[in-house]
């Protein structure tokens, strides 16, 4: 591999101006559409708010989960069994071009995702949440294009990487194609819709307060100090997701936000957080702790701004995460060389307010970019303290894998440069559906009602954009179980039930043809056999072909041919009365 990526390799960076007649954001979206764009938007006036970054048109891409990676350049792809920092760090130094050679944050390099379960590559932690998406833990793009945006002195400019091997000519190529694109017409927008049902989320209030509960106790018997939980929302969504992202920046610009279209799924981030920066051998981290939500009135505002100023809880939770974050940089820094160089700064966003602190240092000269990941990843201020047993109490508690929620998204360049955001207020939409997480800190004097409602709070500004949508994404399916006609997703069977743990149960399948069930009273024949044949019970007492009807009805089914399955499960009890599960699906016939 080591040849391979040698002959592709980067030797320099052709960069020059280039003059936007609109929007950065409205540039951009003529390449969303585009698989392995990437875009990291500074909103707001902040000083770590200052770049506009576009990366398109990518030449290299690494994608993959746990030790299973792909490496794609081109027509060619190659299938890695090695650990991704390894594979991250051997492309940093095959590409590496010389920092003084560059100007500006980002010229070359790599733009994407590291999701937060690439923790399990650097600490032995058990695994007992459900990785129920099956995403990428890493996904990195190396651009052939990267557009710069700096918003102090209003210039923009374009850099194009010049390969190794034969590409010096591509570059003039690149250029039109980048210039061309620019100058055409904008693409519609198909918008973007939810589900009017509103965000699901995998935690029910009570089962979320008992999860704070365990913390508490947790901290209480000296497990951890603090530990930040988190609840999981999902919907779903159809349209486009750069509508979606462009509407959320307009609402409320954040220092960053970042879109990635990664092929198969999309992640957008509206994040408020910087997790790790780095410029040469300075680096800096900026934790944030402590949130209050934002007032209906200035009285209301200045009075939560005072609470949070004065609050001795989020002082403690802060200061202790800024020691975490001292001590994580100083495993790669100069002794010395960390400092707290900003202490419980204020600052202010459309829904919330938040305290944030700036921890920096200098990196030692024999370490690199992978180093201080590694040492620092993921970030203290969305795990909690210390970090490793906060993580595990993490996967005890929570029912989902958070993938890329609390990882990171951003640039690492290939000349010793890297800005990476906290992936909080992050959203990730895979097919047909919009799955984001908001979580805080729990210490033992936290109040699970406050807790949850902070979550609220924080994922304000994606829950409200969808206020008032009356548009169906799909039909609904629709289920008749042990009496009720249901949707779907709220039809459930207990783990107790022998026909879950065994397969101690039944089905009938049955055509469904021009509003009736065909051979019906010949398949309730075998129905009724096979009941008796296994639960040696009377059979049930029912009219199926007015359950079949309703169902059918309920599913839109209509004169069109369908399968219908009538399914019988034993249940858990050991002696009459039983209590079976009994229901009832539909779906059109292929």
């Amino acid at each position: 591999m080591d040849e391979w990526l040698k002959e592709l390799g980067v030797e320099g960076v052709h960069r020059e101006p280039l003059e936007l007649k609109e929007p950065f954001m409205d540039v951009a979206g003529r390449f969303a559409s585009m698989p392995g764009t990437v875009l990291l938007m500074s909103g707001g006036t902040l000083d770590c708010a200052r770049y506009h970054i576009l990366g398109t048109m990518p030449w290299l891409v690494l994608k993959g989960r746990h030790r299973a990676l792909t490496l794609r350049m081109g027509d060619e792809t190659k299938t890695l069994t090695a650990d991704p920092f390894d594979i991250l760090r051997r492309l940093l130094d095959v590409c590496k071009v010389e920092h003084d050679e560059v100007v500006g944050p980002f010229a070359t390099g790599l733009m994407g995702y590291l999701a937060y379960d690439l923790k399990d590559k650097l600490e032995a932690l058990p695994r007992t949440s459900v990785d129920d998406l099956g995403l990428p833990h890493i996904y990195m793009t190396s651009p052939a294009v990267i557009i710069v945006h700096d918003k102090h002195h209003e210039k923009t400019w374009v850099n194009i990487p010049v390969r190794k091997n034969g590409q010096t000519d591509k570059v003039q190529e690149l250029l039109e194609v980048v210039k061309n694109r620019i100058l055409s017409q904008p693409l519609g927008s198909e918008g973007f819709h939810g589900n009017p049902r509103g965000f699901q989320s995998n935690f029910e209030k009570e089962n979320y307060y008992e999860a704070i509960r365990k913390i508490r106790a947790y901290i209480a018997s000296g497990h951890v100090y603090q530990v930040n939980m988190s609840q999981r929302f999902q919907m779903d969504f159809q349209g486009d997701p750069f509508t979606l992202f462009k509407e959320l920046y307009e609402r409320n610009p954040a220092p960053f936000f970042a879109y990635v279209h990664a092929g198969d799924h999309h992640v957008i981030s509206t994040s408020p957080e910087r997790f790790i920066w780095r410029h040469g051998d300075i680096v800096e981290a900026r934790p944030i702790k402590g949130t209050r939500p934002r007032g209906q009135t200035p009285q209301q505002d200045r009075a939560y701004r005072k609470d949070l100023l004065e609050s001795k809880k989020d002082d403690a939770e802060l200061s202790m995460i800024v020691d975490l974050l001292r001590n994580d940089i100083g495993k790669v820094c100069k002794g010395g060389s960390v400092r707290v160089t900003e202490h419980r700064r204020l600052e202010t966003y459309e829904n919330v307010y938040h305290l944030v602190s700036t921890v920096e240092g200098k990196l030692q000269e024999d370490r690199d970019s992978v180093d201080l990941i590694k040492a620092t990843f993921p970030g203290g201020s969305i795990t909690g303290c210390p970090k490793i047993r906060a993580m595990e109490i993490i996967d005890e508690l929570e029912p989902n894998r958070r993938h890329v929620y609390t990882g990171s998204i951003g640039y690492i360049s290939f000349h010793e440069t890297m800005d990476l955001n906290i992936a909080i207020r992050t959203a990730t939409i895979h097919r047909g559906k919009m799955i984001f997480s908001v979580g805080g800190g729990i210490v033992y004097d936290s109040d699970p009602a406050e807790e949850h409602d902070e979550t609220l709070h924080k994922g304000k500004t994606l829950m409200e954009i969808f206020k008032g949508e009356k548009k169906e994404t799909g039909p609904t399916s629709y289920v008749w179980i042990n009496g009720s006609i249901k949707p779907i997703q709220e039809a459930g069977i207990p783990l107790t039930d022998l026909g879950f743990q065994y397969g101690f149960g039944f089905f009938e399948t049955i055509r469904f043809q021009g509003g009736s069930s065909q051979y019906l009273d010949r398949h309730l024949e075998r129905f009724n056999g096979s009941w008796q044949a296994l639960f040696g019970t009377e059979v049930p007492d029912l009219t199926w072909d007015e359950i079949i009807r309703q169902v059918a009805e309920k599913n839109g089914i209509g004169q069109n041919i369908a399968s219908v399955r009538i399914m019988a499960s034993r249940g858990s009890l050991e002696a009459p009365s039983f209590d079976y599960t009994l229901a009832v699906t539909t779906r059109p016939y292929t």
